[in-house]
């Protein structure tokens, strides 16, 4: 039996290797006819007046993006949560906006929405997580290479 794991980081485990994978910056997906659509970069101060909808799971974006309104004073015309697949088809619904990873964004996002770089940047670091025992072995090794070559 061989079990690797993919994770978002932070995550603190002291029985199992967690190995850095990629970093990332949160970006913002739009529906596509909306008016921030035709910007080049989405600030936290454009969601001022805009409904915004926040993962109801534990997230880095969502957590840091509510601190940044906070901190700024910003107005909501609203804010929603719901799961990670249900944003993507509410963004494309025109319920509102959303700042999410990149890879998340990428894979369930369709062509209604369109996915702006966010500022200011929240990172994402993401991990491949697995039993220190196989650290040498020969598939995870492959699994490095092949992640370091994309």
């Amino acid at each position: 039996q061989f079990n690797i794991g993919f994770v978002t980081m932070p995550l603190a485990t002291e029985q199992l290797q967690l190995d850095r994978i990629a970093c990332t910056d949160a970006v913002c997906l739009v529906p596509k006819k909306h008016p921030l659509a035709q910007k080049d970069m989405i600030d936290v101060t454009d969601l001022a007046g805009q409904h915004v909808i926040f993962a109801n799971q534990p997230n880095i974006a969502a957590d840091e993006t509510l601190k940044l309104i906070e901190e700024r004073h910003i107005a909501l015309a609203g804010k929603t949560e719901a799961n990670i697949g249900s944003i993507c088809a509410m963004v494309e619904n025109n319920v509102g906006l959303s700042v999410m990873n990149p890879i998340t964004a990428g894979d369930l996002a369709s062509s209604g929405t369109v996915l702006k770089p966010f500022t200011p940047k929240i990172q994402y670091s993401f991990g491949m997580i697995y039993a220190k025992k196989w650290r040498d072995n020969q598939m995870i090794k492959l699994i490095h290479q092949i992640l370091k070559s994309t």
